[in-house]
């Protein structure tokens, strides 16, 4: 039977909630799990939310550095432990810590990265270009452990990525890193989204 880790922030912020999703949903509705250790492995830098800004958009890059800096406002000791910056540059009445993020790395984006991975497992993961990705090989962006709940009456068959730090799920980090931004910049520039004016 799986259960929410109490060690997972998302999970520890209502475990409450977590626990009536995954009693009530796991025999009925397959989950697929993705976890830090795969998260951490691929990174959006500052040149990529660059990269992704279009000209007549709100700047990318400072909605994310915002919503970092809320982060680091709201809960600083979590922030530096994921986000080591040098001391002096830890002022909470300053913005110079942005400048100092280690290997600009500013979104470890575990949303996107689980969507992904299920984008993986149809056809569409094709049309994403200048990605050698064959759904009918063994040559996937992610590796996926199995597990089957212990019930006769179970149907779904859930799957776990990033697990442990031997298990990240993520064997070639800069492949998954190319197609995440580049799944990115197609819905970003999509035109299928219309805007239905109120009435």
């Amino acid at each position: 039977i799986l259960k929410p880790d109490t060690l997972a922030y998302n999970f520890r912020m209502d475990m409450d909630a977590a626990n009536i999703v995954f009693d009530s949903l796991q025999l009925f509705v397959p989950f697929t799990l993705l976890g830090k250790f795969a998260a951490f492995r691929v990174g959006l830098t500052k040149k990529d939310f660059e990269c992704l800004t279009r000209h007549d958009k709100p700047s990318l890059l400072c909605q994310a550095r915002n919503q970092m800096n809320n982060f680091r406002i709201g809960n600083p000791d979590l922030f530096y432990k994921l986000y080591p910056i040098p001391e002096k540059f830890k002022s909470l009445d300053s913005m110079e810590w942005f400048d100092h993020i280690k290997g600009g790395t500013v979104s470890h984006p575990y949303d996107p990265l689980l969507a992904l991975s299920i984008v993986e497992d149809t056809d569409s993961i094709n049309d994403l270009p200048g990605l050698d990705v064959d759904v009918s090989t063994k040559t996937k962006l992610f590796t996926r452990d199995p597990v089957l709940c212990n019930f006769p009456e179970a149907r779904p068959l859930h799957y776990i990525i990033g697990n442990s730090e031997t298990e990240h799920g993520v064997p070639d980090a800069e492949k998954v890193h190319r197609a995440l931004v580049e799944s990115l910049r197609l819905g970003l520039d999509s035109n299928s989204i219309t805007t239905i004016p109120r009435s």
